[in-house]
């Protein structure tokens, strides 16, 4: 069984296209219900039986829900430039829909006179932080597991600290180099998805089609040195964990 961990605002929905071994359907949360899932991880209901491959917005550890007559459990990730990444899930998260529910970046964003504000109160609740690390760490909150990422939760910096962090930031180094199968950067998306398709023994070619660009609904000035410096702040320890991946 292939996992494919997908990173918020890495090309995931490319990759998986490119790799086409992922069925849609094929998910957790589709499956049982997420209070279920919670069950499973309390000990308290049965693992879940699952009849392939799957993708999502999930973090590491998810194959502990699922039936351990699977005998061969696959991860693979791509990991995005920090800066970047956090750039767009911001386009993303402020142009979504005002369906959309709990959003809070995009509240936050609004309240705040300025986007120095702004990201001073996205460093104080944890918008978007860290998140590569956190995903990849092993040692998010259970009901963080299979949620997925997308949306910020509610003062989720609160949730840890930067002694958890460290902790955090050492076991996702650790799961990269010993418990994955394949991790690629973005950066690098055609030579690392032909190297995981060999891996795979996938034959088809690729399609090289530019993976989706999240469209700029506001302007975001990373030029600002006082900009910039906020958002390192708000993924320092994604920054370290991306300048040890060796691929």
């Amino acid at each position: 069984m292939i996992i494919f961990l997908r990173i918020p605002k890495a090309a995931s929905t490319y990759i998986v296209r490119e790799l086409s071994i992922f069925k849609k359907r094929n998910r957790p949360e589709m499956k049982m219900s997420q209070s279920y899932i919670q069950g499973v991880f309390d000990n308290k209901n049965p693992k879940i039986s699952l009849g392939g491959n799957f993708d999502g917005h999930y973090s590491y550890g998810i194959h502990r829900i699922l039936d351990t007559s699977i005998k061969e459990i696959k991860y693979i990730t791509f990991l995005r430039d920090p800066i970047s990444r956090w750039v767009s899930a911001f386009n993303y998260n402020i142009g979504r829909s005002d369906k959309v529910k709990n959003n809070c970046m995009k509240e936050c964003f609004f309240k705040n006179s300025n986007i120095e504000d702004f990201l001073d109160e996205c460093i104080e609740r944890g918008h978007s932080f860290n998140t590569m690390t956190r995903q990849l760490s092993g040692m998010e909150r259970m009901d963080n597991i299979t949620t997925g990422y997308y949306t910020p939760h509610e003062s989720i910096r609160n949730m840890y600290t930067d002694l958890d962090l460290e902790d955090m930031l050492l076991s996702a180094m650790n799961n990269i180099k010993n418990k994955f199968f394949y991790v690629g950067r973005v950066e690098s998306i055609i030579p690392n998805l032909k190297a995981l398709k060999k891996k795979l023994k996938i034959t088809s070619p690729l399609n090289k089609k530019k993976a989706n660009k999240t469209k700029m609904s506001v302007s975001i000035d990373i030029g600002d040195p006082n900009v910039y410096g906020k958002i390192v702040e708000l993924n320092k320890y994604d920054i370290r964990l991306y300048s040890e991946l060796n691929v």
